[in-house]
């Protein structure tokens, strides 16, 4: 656990321990069966969608950026009146990916109520007894408390191993599906690199 006023060289410490101990633990929860499944989902989709409220937006919008680069249209939704217009459209070769700390969101439950009929769908939270877990096809479990893997306790850093542990499943997912299409996923990342590196040598010469 983090104490007052410690210095630089614990914390820094520290905090690769939780998230090293996160994605240890996250791994373990994992099956190679789930793993078949849930890859199965994601190379199946054309489009994932994304849903989720505060932090993490911010993990969402990184699943879109990996997913992106295996030839998928990617998207976080976070705004209320949008969620629930994706929820009324046809959402064939659709995924949606939940993203919920405690699996209890009101709004993100009412949402995959509505969304399991028209998509398939993912939540990643620490609770395996959430209320949207009745409602999704997979759960990915990420650790409740690093005390299930570890001696490290986690007060007010309950986030750091969350955001490690939930970026770690989007990176499995997204290595899955690079490598089942990894011919064409590396022919895009080269055309996409070269854009890059035209854009960059251009605007060092103006």
């Amino acid at each position: 656990v983090i104490q007052q006023q410690e210095n630089a060289m614990t914390i820094m410490n520290k905090i690769a321990d939780i998230d090293t101990l996160a994605v240890e633990k996250t791994k373990r929860l994992l099956t190679i069966d789930q793993l078949a499944r849930v890859g199965k989902m994601v190379h199946e989709a054309k489009y994932i969608d994304f849903y989720a409220f505060d932090m993490n937006i911010h993990l969402a919008r990184y699943g879109c950026s990996q997913f992106f680069h295996c030839d998928k249209v990617a998207n976080t939704y976070a705004e209320d009146n949008i969620q629930r217009m994706m929820a009324l459209q046809n959402n064939e070769n659709h995924l949606s990916i939940m993203i919920s700390h405690t699996g209890n969101n009101k709004k993100l439950v009412e949402l995959v109520r509505d969304l399991r009929a028209k998509a398939k769908t993912i939540l990643i939270t620490s609770q395996g007894k959430s209320r949207m877990k009745a409602y999704v096809d997979e759960v990915l479990l990420t650790p409740r408390t690093l005390t299930e893997c570890g001696s490290i306790r986690m007060e007010g850093l309950w986030t750091v191993a969350f955001s490690a542990a939930t970026k770690y499943l989007l990176d499995v997912m997204f290595a899955m599906e690079f490598s089942a299409g990894y011919d064409e996923n590396i022919k895009l990342s080269k055309q996409y690199y070269e854009i890059g590196a035209k854009n960059l040598c251009d605007t060092e010469k103006s």
